[in-house]
């Protein structure tokens, strides 16, 4: 057999090609019994059976392409978790993903031309914040749009927060309830700025001067691109000058490599210097499973992101749902009396 319709999948299931419509395209508006809809959607399956994506398309008015921007401040860790989450919802809505390079703001930006010659209905920007120009642009061509990052998600009328604030403060709080005042915060430089890490030190610097003013917080930038031996030595010269009684990193590399290098100072638990990773990464609990560090609902935003701008093309109501990001405790946060967070 050639390339398998909606017609075949009809006349083996005794329906009309309408209903094998409406069943593989999920419509809520039809009344279909849950006999029927079973054994057009086993065909289907049986048979291999993929939609016509272009003449979709064509029916629908819409490319049927989510233009998916990546940040400066990904990584492939956390690109990964939340673009699983993307395909899911894109690929189960029989929406592909374009991937788009990221650029400034300008009137010849790639993803406004790709909107406006209808190769893409919506964008999804990840990792980044975006400034005053490119929301202005957006809002001049009526693109829609979803921001997601660790702070949460945004756009087309959506405003939800992970509560990285709070958990960034628990982290201040912390520090103060065990009176450790020398406190550094270990980041790559770069010429772009990076919203993983600036967000992070403007919050702890936020929450530090609120409420615990005592504490000295430090921030130590490395230069981006180091090998790893390199890294290793400027980490351990850093840990030695400013003998700090905690450490926060924002990226997993350094987090990493700052654990060992405590760990190759003093090789003890409870950790002589305490650690903790404003990051979420599933290599902590698998390589450094001491590590105290942040975890976020990635897969699950970027499933809700898709929802949310699936919903707005559809101009109908979003669903409702929430998210929030938490400290894994690890030991690396654990004192001498057997207390941690």
């Amino acid at each position: 057999m050639g390339k398998v319709t909606a017609a075949d999948i009809a006349k083996i299931c005794g329906v009309s090609q309408a209903t094998v419509s409406y069943v593989l395209n999920d419509r809520p508006d039809k009344s279909i019994s849950p006999a029927t809809r079973e054994k057009i959607l086993a065909a289907a399956h049986a048979l291999s059976y993929h939609p016509d994506a272009g003449a979709r398309g064509m029916r629908t008015r819409k490319a049927m392409s989510i233009g998916v921007i990546v940040g400066q401040d990904s990584t492939s860790l956390s690109f990964n978790k939340t673009l699983r989450g993307i395909q899911r919802v894109l690929y189960q809505n029989g929406y592909s993903i374009t991937l788009l390079p990221d650029e400034e703001a300008s009137e010849q930006a790639k993803y406004v031309a790709y909107y406006l010659s209808r190769r893409i209905d919506g964008l999804l920007f990840l990792y980044m914040t975006l400034d005053l120009a490119a929301v202005e642009l957006l809002g001049k061509y009526e693109l829609p749009y979803l921001v997601i990052n660790e702070a949460g998600i945004t756009g087309c009328g959506i405003h939800l927060h992970t509560g990285l604030r709070t958990v960034i403060r628990q982290c201040v709080g912390y520090c103060r309830r065990h009176d450790f005042q020398r406190i550094a915060y270990f980041s790559f430089g770069s010429a772009v700025r990076n919203p993983a890490v600036t967000r992070k030190i403007e919050l702890l610097r936020e929450y530090f001067l609120q409420d615990y003013p005592l504490a000295a917080l430090t921030e130590e930038v490395f230069p981006r691109g180091m090998e790893d031996e390199a890294l290793c030595s400027a980490v351990d010269e850093a840990l030695g000058r400013l003998q700090p009684q905690v450490v926060f990193t924002p990226l997993p590399r350094l987090t990493m490599i700052t654990e060992g290098q405590i760990l190759r100072r003093h090789f003890e638990l409870p950790q002589n210097i305490k650690l903790i990773s404003l990051y979420d990464s599933w290599y902590f609990k698998e390589l450094y499973p001491t590590v105290t560090h942040l975890e976020f609902p990635l897969s699950e935003m970027g499933e809700y992101a898709c929802e949310c701008l699936l919903a707005a093309l559809g101009q109908t109501q979003p669903p409702s749902r929430g998210f929030s990001c938490s400290l894994w405790v690890g030991m690396s946060t654990l004192d001498e009396g057997g207390e941690n967070f």
